[in-house]
């Protein structure tokens, strides 16, 4: 999967994550994020080939933190942030999150249901 996502090289290097839809019919992002998730593609390996594509191309490529090399960044930081952060996926006890005061006004949720 991931050779045949590198095949298109301008995608590649031009690629920028606000400009991607989300409504494409086509994956308009690199859909690796599952064998990403599940291990069956190294972080690393993928590191290691857009580096070798954007080393083949001048060093000309979109910038991160838009960028296809910025956003692996982001995942592997947040991806260890998961496992060093005691808490990390709820609000309460997590030290990285702010602490919102969330309300509990029932006739306020309410209101916002009905739009």
């Amino acid at each position: 999967m991931l050779k045949d996502y590198l095949l298109n090289k301008q995608k590649v290097l031009n690629f920028q994550k606000p400009l991607t839809d989300p409504t494409s019919l086509e994956p308009d992002t690199t859909a690796l994020s599952p064998y990403l998730k599940f291990g069956s593609l190294s972080p690393r390996l993928f590191h290691q080939e857009l580096t070798i594509l954007i080393k083949a191309n001048g060093g000309r490529s979109s910038q991160p933190p838009e960028s296809l090399l910025g956003q692996l960044y982001w995942r592997e930081f947040f991806y260890s942030k998961s496992y060093t952060v005691k808490g990390f996926d709820k609000m309460q006890g997590n030290v990285v999150c702010k602490q919102i005061p969330w309300g509990r006004d029932m006739e306020i949720v309410k209101k916002w249901e009905m739009g």
